[in-house]
């Protein structure tokens, strides 16, 4: 059996960082379904799974049909 691995989450700045995209075109992409969502474990928290931002970023992300959402 596979050993699980842990998925941490992003905060926006990191995102923001790794893509190269500014924050309004990455808002605009996620309402377009271009991106990932983002994951919400509270209220006051929110980000994005890293292994998404990694798929976007290797050009592997299609809209969360691969097995990653």
């Amino acid at each position: 059996m596979e050993p699980k691995i842990k998925d941490r989450l992003l905060r926006l700045p990191e995102v923001l960082a790794r893509t190269g995209i500014s924050r309004s075109t990455l808002y605009e992409n996620m309402k377009a379904g271009r991106f990932p969502k983002q994951q919400k474990p509270t209220p006051r928290c929110s980000g994005w799974r890293e292994s998404e931002i990694e798929a976007v970023i290797n050009g592997e992300w299609d809209g969360g049909t691969n097995g990653l959402e």
